[in-house]
């Protein structure tokens, strides 16, 4: 909806986009949120799918990160600030994440997060690793390349953590507990088998998780596990099962990505929720 949304912007639009987009940044910067910003990126490609962000645009993130002074952390140290109380002294401060495993992770992402000294997270689904992402998805997604096994083990020995996305990228809150597990435990095993590393994290596909899915991660031995896609930052210890993060395929200017690394774009991307559901019940009322 987001990319597809912008597309359809007039100049006009945009311009107020803009402005509000900068008055988010400045209010932002008067009153930053608490917590620790984790971003969440999929498909670094030119497609303009609802999951991806240009070559361009994520050069251009990374950039401002390390200009701005930005460093990143693991998503171990993150959790551990969480259990710490240890928010203080980290203001430029960022957790940076991929979902699904994109062989342009490797090709695109992976060199620019080299340049700048950044590490990350990618979440595999185990299943598809070496394939395509053939899986249940939105039409605007390409059938893209997926990961091999011989890009993973380069990134993970130089810096890149990996995680568990599930097997089969399956919606979890549909299946029956043993197979809930299974998704969970073989992954990860797979993950772990491979690159003889222990895998800690997990995230959910879609963004659909509940209490059973959530207490399932934290029974099959992770640390933590990303939970819906609602926008939030991470900072709340009791919500390990349950992290937030920021989705960067929103953002349609530079100016965006810095009021989501504030935590001021969330407000913007629940009015624009709020404004498509209105329009949806008067359309409902208009056929009735």
């Amino acid at each position: 909806m987001g990319r597809f949304f912008l597309n359809k912007m007039t100049p006009g639009a945009y311009g107020v986009k803009r402005l509000m987009s900068t008055t988010l940044v400045l209010l932002g910067r008067f009153r930053p949120k608490a917590g620790i910003p984790v971003l969440t990126y999929h498909s670094v490609d030119d497609s303009r799918s609802v999951i991806s962000v240009s070559p361009t645009e994520f050069r251009a993130h990374m950039e401002y990160l390390k200009r701005s002074g930005y460093h990143t952390i693991s998503l171990r140290e993150l959790v551990e600030c969480l259990h710490t109380d240890a928010r203080a002294g980290h203001k430029k401060t960022v957790v940076l994440t991929f979902d699904d495993g994109f062989k342009n992770n490797y090709t695109e992402a992976f060199p620019v997060l080299r340049h700048h000294g950044f590490t990350a997270t990618i979440f595999l689904p185990t299943d598809y690793i070496g394939g395509t992402c053939t899986w249940d998805k939105d039409k605007s997604i390409p059938e893209l390349p997926l990961l091999s096994w011989e890009d993973i083990q380069e990134m993970s020995d130089r810096g890149i953590d990996f995680g568990s996305h599930g097997c089969s990228h399956a919606h979890l809150t549909r299946l029956p507990r043993i197979q809930l597990r299974t998704e969970l435990l073989k992954s990860k095993c797979t993950i772990e088998a491979r690159l003889d590393k222990p895998v800690a994290f997990f995230c959910h596909p879609y963004g659909e998780t509940s209490h059973v899915t959530q207490q399932a991660a934290k029974e099959c031995g992770y640390l933590g596990a990303f939970g819906s896609l609602d926008f939030g930052f991470a900072y709340n210890r009791d919500d390990v099962y349950d992290l937030k993060r920021v989705g960067t395929a929103h953002f349609s200017s530079l100016c965006d990505f810095k009021a989501g690394l504030l935590g001021t774009y969330e407000w913007y991307v629940k009015i624009k929720r709020l404004f498509f559901a209105s329009l949806g019940r008067l359309e409902m009322r208009y056929k009735q």
